[in-house]
């Protein structure tokens, strides 16, 4: 994910306008119990995304979102101001594909993996890593995250 804004900002700079990523998550797997027990990394993401890619993001859509997850975002999206909580929209597994699209931009849903009701294979998804364990202690204990350089001044507008 991080690539991938760090791209759409390479663009902006390159093209001198700003292209933005409409980011699409499916939550199949995970549970409220798990979002909880990393709320706080969650929150640190968030703020990370928040300071620095904040107009980077058109749109971020999760899908399958487990029972629940809405009350744990309503408490997550007080930390957000209103224009950041409207980039967000969080569906069920039995979503509606127009308010999906809609949502995430798309016009025509067969380019999507046959996963999200789409045609194409589920192949040309990116596989999602394991995070390192003890990352999320790293990261409120030094509040620097562990996959900047701490060597570069990323507050900088020529980055």
């Amino acid at each position: 994910l991080e690539d991938a804004l760090q791209m759409c900002r390479e663009l902006s700079c390159r093209h001198n306008r700003l292209i933005r990523a409409r980011v699409l998550c499916d939550l199949s797997g995970i549970s409220v119990t798990t979002s909880l027990k990393h709320l706080s990394l969650i929150k640190s993401l968030m703020g990370l995304a928040k300071s620095f890619y904040p107009e980077v993001t058109a749109s971020v859509t999760i899908v399958n979102a487990p029972f629940g997850f809405e009350t744990l975002w309503k408490l997550i999206s007080l930390l957000l101001n209103d224009h950041m909580r409207s980039k967000v929209l969080i569906l069920g597994s039995n979503f509606d594909n127009t308010t999906f699209m809609k949502h995430a931009n798309i016009s025509n849903i067969s380019q999507l993996p046959t996963c999200l009701g789409g045609e194409q294979s589920d192949s040309i998804l990116a596989p999602a890593l394991t995070v390192p364990r003890g990352t999320g202690k790293k990261l409120e204990k030094d509040q620097s995250p562990p996959f900047l350089d701490p060597n570069v001044d990323y507050s900088s507008s020529s980055q």
